[in-house]
């Protein structure tokens, strides 16, 4: 039977082999190996990961000329929603967290290529980042970001920036818990 594991981001079931492959062990161990080789641990290159691509993201909004001016509307806006998080135990609201999905009805075509390169949400009074996540073209269509986050009570922003079309700027979305 499989084992259950915790999420770190929100405490969501995560099913676990309960045998691994000798090959899929080692090809972990040594993806580990290189991290630590590296003078890294696998946490800091997670996390370093993610300030690269804050850094992207928040170049792009700095130096886009235009917002939501180039390319179809339809296709460019990204949309929020929002699922509040509740204890399967007391059925009561998780402290401060939601389920947010970001996603955008575009294509995602290698052969051209025309696809979204990132796709992130920001916290509309202090600035931060919520949730950043990078596309490749040969990722499905529709791009997507499913984040759970502390963000109960605040406005979120939804961004995409699409290689051929720019920048675009959603409707900021209220995260309450009256959903």
């Amino acid at each position: 039977a499989p084992l259950k594991a915790t999420a770190d981001d929100a405490q969501d079931p995560v099913q676990i082999p309960s045998s691994i492959s000798r090959r899929g062990a080692l090809l972990g161990a040594a993806g580990s190996a290189a991290i630590l080789a590296s003078g890294a641990s696998p946490a800091n290159a997670i996390f370093e990961g993610i300030e690269a691509m804050e850094k992207t993201v928040d170049k792009l909004e700095r130096e886009a000329k235009t917002r939501n001016s180039d390319g179809a509307p339809e296709k460019h806006l990204p949309t929020v929603s929002v699922e509040v998080l509740k204890s399967g135990v007391t059925g009561k609201v998780v402290k401060d967290f939601a389920k947010l999905t970001v996603s955008v009805p575009h294509v995602m075509d290698a052969q051209k290529p025309h696809f979204i390169e990132y796709m992130w949400l920001r916290d509309k009074e202090t600035g931060t980042i919520v949730a950043v996540k990078s596309f490749e073209a040969t990722d499905p269509s529709p791009p997507t970001l499913i984040s759970k986050a502390p963000v109960m009570g605040k406005t979120v922003v939804p961004f995409i920036y699409c290689n051929l079309h720019g920048l675009w700027e959603g409707e900021a979305v209220n995260v309450s818990s009256k959903r």
